[in-house]
C-alpha cells in the first residue's frame, strides 16, 4: 500500500461538471497544452493551446480571458468549430511572451450569438515560469 507521500504525483484544482440534462448552454472543462508533458506550467516562450466543448450550442461566440490577481490582462475571441453531435469546440493558441512569470487563470466563455444574455464559462489555472 502506498501513501500520497510515496506516490509519484498528485493533482490540484476543482472540477465543475456542467448539468447537460437541463438543455441550457454548458461548457466542459478547459484543456491546456504547451507541447510538453508538464500540466498547467508554461514558459514565456511557449504558446498556450486551449480547447473546451460547448453543449446545447445553437449559435455561439467564444472568448478567452486571462486573469492575474483578479485583474483581466487579456481577452481574445476563440475559434468556434462545429462538431457533428450538435456541440461546438472553442479553441485557440495564445503566445505568452507578453505575460510575466506568475499564476494566472484562463476563462473560456461561450455566449449565444442571438444577442441574448445566455452565457456559460469554465475556468482553469496555469503558471508561467522563466
Amino acid at each position: 500500500m502506498h501513501t500520497l507521500a510515496e506516490g509519484t504525483g498528485g493533482a490540484r484544482g476543482f472540477v465543475e461538471v456542467p448539468d447537460l440534462l437541463n438543455g441550457r448552454l454548458a461548457v466542459s472543462g478547459v484543456l491546456l497544452h504547451n507541447g510538453t508533458d508538464e500540466l498547467h506550467r508554461f514558459h514565456r516562450e511557449d504558446s498556450l493551446s486551449y480547447m473546451c466543448r460547448v453543449f446545447h450550442a445553437k449559435s455561439v461566440k467564444g472568448e478567452v480571458r486571462i486573469v492575474r490577481e483578479g485583474e483581466q490582462v487579456l481577452a481574445v475571441p476563440a475559434t468556434v468549430v462545429a462538431n457533428g453531435d450538435g456541440s461546438v469546440t472553442l479553441q485557440g493558441v495564445l503566445p505568452l511572451a507578453a505575460l510575466g512569470p506568475g499564476l494566472y487563470s484562463l476563462q473560456a466563455v461561450a455566449k449565444e450569438d442571438a444577442g441574448g444574455d445566455t452565457a456559460a464559462s469554465q475556468w482553469t489555472d496555469f503558471e508561467i515560469v522563466n
